[in-house]
């Protein structure tokens, strides 16, 4: 006579199935989050460097006794500011525009920046410095010759 053997080891299948889909909404909550925070890191970066390269260049500026308007571009490998952008790689990353105005819901905004301007992705941070004492950093493409760059944006 043949005897059956109850095997209760091992899982069934509709247990499988309950842990896949309690997983699948887990994710489901926890990759858009990630996301945001990961857009709000590279904004965070772009912002930094953004605010060291204006205030390198201010520097430069008073350290050299400049007079006029002189553009400095900032390099983040070397972390030195240059009157020529030839050399410098692009480190721009986040894709969302520089806003400051009342629709802005951003860390840009969050940071009451008013003389930074542009979209940081693929592009490096071109510092403008008049004898008026007015600083403006804009992101600007890399690659450019400098009397074209003007006309591009």
């Amino acid at each position: 006579m043949k005897t059956i053997h109850n095997n209760s080891k091992g899982f069934t299948l509709v247990e499988l199935v309950v842990v896949i889909a309690v997983l699948a909404i887990l994710a489901g909550i926890a990759i858009p989050r990630f996301m945001e925070a990961t857009e709000a890191s590279r904004q965070a970066t772009d912002l930094a460097n953004a605010r060291t390269a204006e205030s390198l260049a201010n520097v430069k500026y008073v350290m050299e006794s400049k007079t006029g308007t002189v553009d400095y571009y900032y390099d983040t490998e070397k972390g030195i500011v240059t009157e020529t952008s030839s050399g410098i790689q692009v480190y721009g990353q986040s894709a969302q525009e520089i806003r400051t105005d009342e629709s802005a819901d951003n860390i840009y905004k969050s940071n009451k920046i008013e003389n930074i301007s542009g979209t940081p992705k693929g592009n490096m941070v071109r510092v403008t410095i008049s004898s008026e004492d007015n600083i403006k950093a804009q992101w600007v493409p890399g690659g450019v010759s400098a009397q074209f760059r003007d006309v591009l944006l």
